[in-house]
């Protein structure tokens, strides 16, 4: 089972304050190629922290090609969207609290561009980058 997920996030600047907000795509049929998933959020801080949970029982997420803009538009602001260094190191904080297994990584195979994609069972509870 292999699913794509894109989304794109909006910010603008004005007084921080702490929100959390959820983009949820559960119950997903198996599907033999890449779904592209959007989601808009208008960030009211000059600075915000995105955090993606992974679970995926009894298969697989391939995740590949994140695109994050402003609102006005402009180049994507996530540098190595599509994990082509290889690695998380660098670009992304992995966290696997509940000690999942099948948790994930990057991976050369199943991208949607490119040679590399986020690979991601975890069984039982989430993981995130």
């Amino acid at each position: 089972m292999r699913h794509g997920f894109s989304a794109r996030f909006t910010t603008t600047t004005t007084t921080t304050t702490t929100t959390t907000t959820t983009a949820s795509t559960t119950n997903i049929s198996p599907n033999s190629g890449y779904v592209q998933y959007s989601y808009s959020y208008l960030s009211t801080a000059n600075s915000i922290t995105i955090s993606l949970a992974f679970r995926q029982d009894p298969s697989y997420w391939a995740f590949d090609d994140i695109s994050i803009t402003l609102s006005t538009g402009g180049p994507n602001l996530v540098q190595n969207p599509g994990f082509e260094t290889g690695s998380l190191t660098g670009y992304y904080a992995f966290c696997n609290p509940s000690s999942s297994s099948a948790s994930g990584t990057v991976y050369a195979g199943y991208a949607h561009t490119g040679t590399y994609c986020y690979y991601d069972g975890s069984v039982g509870n989430p993981d995130y980058i």
